[in-house]
């Protein structure tokens, strides 16, 4: 598939891995339990999944900046009692984006979103230079 530079790319979602070189990549403190039987993440097997993407669109969130405060960027926990603890949901483009925002409370987004969901909204505004 040929990427036109006039086309529009945009893309995202809960993407179920981790993003390149995460530090922790197991043992979360949210495991959960299904008809009693503990079901641990496990990422380590997964550490290269996301490059592709990360190589050839634009993150919402640059990966660099991730990786200086990862936390800061967590979307996902499976225990509503506790806080985002990874970062398993995206949001791609071919294009340039001004900003980005994890919506993962009040400080961070205008709104309490862990009742909502077990993922945190991901958004951005997008550049667009339109002629």
């Amino acid at each position: 598939m040929t990427l036109g530079r006039d086309k529009i790319i945009i893309f995202g979602g809960n993407f179920s891995t981790l993003p390149p070189n995460t530090k922790n990549v197991k043992d979360f403190n949210d495991n959960e339990c299904v008809n009693g039987m503990p079901i641990t993440s496990d990422y380590s097997n997964e550490s290269e999944w996301l490059r592709p993407f990360f190589s050839k669109f634009r993150e919402v969130i640059p990966i660099t900046e991730y990786q200086k405060n990862e936390h800061e960027f967590y979307t996902h926990t499976a225990n509503r009692n506790g806080y985002w603890n990874k970062r398993l949901d995206y949001l791609f483009t071919n294009k340039s984006w001004k900003d980005g925002l994890i919506h993962q409370n009040s400080k961070k987004g205008g709104l309490e979103t862990m009742h909502l969901s077990n993922h945190a909204p991901v958004t951005g505004t997008l550049i667009l230079n339109l002629r």
